[in-house]
């Protein structure tokens, strides 16, 4: 419950709670299969917390970027907009 993001960068997983990463030594698909309900795929890159969403930002050319109670910046694939909403009830 701690988690906000799971995110690959530089071919390493980190994992974010509030103010620290940490690194993972596994890969994306191994820790989707470990999370509970409320985390969601937010592209082939990130797995958020939907509970951790502060607010959504829509961008130039229709892409929405979900920024984090934390206050980073995750974008959305365009493939995830329909799941997250659904997710969020709007």
């Amino acid at each position: 419950e701690n988690i906000y993001l799971i995110q690959v960068e530089q071919e390493q997983t980190l994992i974010y709670d509030k103010t620290q990463s940490y690194r993972y030594k596994g890969r994306l698909y191994q820790v989707k299969n470990i999370l509970p309900h409320n985390f969601l795929i937010a592209s082939r890159s990130a797995i958020i917390n939907y509970q951790k969403i502060d607010h959504l930002e829509v961008m130039d050319g229709g892409n929405i970027d979900v920024i984090m109670k934390n206050q980073m910046r995750v974008q959305i694939s365009r493939r995830k907009i329909k799941d997250l909403k659904e997710r969020l009830g709007l």
